[in-house]
């Protein structure tokens, strides 16, 4: 768990944002638990660029930040080319990205020790005692953050309905307010035309989405939204009559809008996707009978879901 130590800090920390806005979460999520622990921590937002830009401004408005003098060094560390002139230890969380929690990681920043050694290419040489942390990784691990859950709860909510128009909030309210609403993500995407995508991640099949479907009608829970970056799609292959398609024109005003609405509804059935992973997380909790539905198996390449399933959640 992430405490502080109640001494004061001297090795300071520098967090990468990366990915898109459900991964920036994570990472924000991850730094805001380091920084209620005492962690002298800065942001560097070099990775935030073409694509993937900076979704999550208004969460790091005052946090203090590398300028890009020093963020470019810093991320050709991973290509061991850095003109940085002091050391630093690189800790990449590659290997983690199955959503494995590293306690081993979490003890060594907060105390200011040495963490475990890294893999081979992914620690520079020689660095130990207090050169700074460049922490590069997705921590997507909601223990990384456990300590301030309820903060991160907070501050994510409001941040993504803050990305909702008038007619969109008042969507919010209604779905929030009733109990057979249901939200369906579907992630395609660059799932389908990236290739290391396509093959760490992959789309869940239609089955998987028809097994959900005839779950919920044994509930009589047929009230339902679907959301995806594939509407086309989904209008064709899985949506019903009498189903909602939110494509989030008029709703949104950015992509966490859609966050937000997906939270709002009573029961969410997720994709294998970070996108997906933080409407369950901040809506309503699941039960038996409103049940969060997540992949059983987050990746194709099979490695572990890690502790992305929340306790009550169901699988599929």
């Amino acid at each position: 768990m992430l405490r502080s130590t109640g001494v004061s800090r001297t090795v300071p920390a520098v967090l990468a944002l990366q990915g898109g806005l459900g991964n920036q979460l994570y990472q924000w999520a991850f730094g805001t638990a380091l920084r209620a622990a005492g962690v002298p921590l800065a942001v560097d937002v070099t990775r935030c660029r073409g694509h993937r830009p900076l979704a999550i401004e208004p969460l790091i408005r005052d946090w203090p930040r590398v300028p890009r003098v020093v963020g470019l060094p810093l991320a050709a560390l991973t290509r061991g080319r850095s003109t940085l002139r002091r050391p630093v230890r690189l800790v990449r969380d590659d290997a983690l990205a199955g959503g494995e929690y590293d306690d081993a990681l979490v003890a060594a920043i907060v105390s200011g020790g040495s963490h475990r050694p890294q893999p081979p290419g992914q620690a520079r040489p020689g660095l130990a005692g207090p050169a700074p942390w460049y922490l590069l990784g997705y921590f997507q691990s909601p223990r990384y953050f456990q300590e301030v859950r309820a903060q991160v709860t907070e501050q994510a909510t409001a941040f993504v309905r803050s990305q909702l128009t008038p007619e969109g909030e008042q969507l919010y309210r209604e779905w929030a307010g009733r109990e057979d609403s249901v939200a369906i993500h579907v992630r395609r995407g660059d799932y389908l035309t990236d290739a290391a995508a396509a093959a760490t991640h992959g789309v869940m099949a239609p089955s998987y989405y028809q097994g959900a479907r005839e779950l919920l009608d044994g509930q009589g829970l047929r009230r339902v939204a679907w959301f995806s970056d594939d509407p086309p799609w989904v209008e064709q292959t899985l949506a019903r009559d009498g189903d909602r398609l939110i494509t989030g024109e008029g709703l949104c005003t950015a992509d966490g809008g859609e966050i937000a609405l997906m939270s709002a509804c009573r029961v969410r059935v997720l994709a294998n996707s970070s996108f997906s992973w933080w409407a369950g997380f901040l809506g309503r909790p699941s039960s038996p009978e409103r049940p969060i539905i997540a992949p059983a198996a987050w990746y194709k390449d099979g490695r572990s879901t890690g502790d992305r399933i929340m306790p009550g959640w169901s699988t599929l």
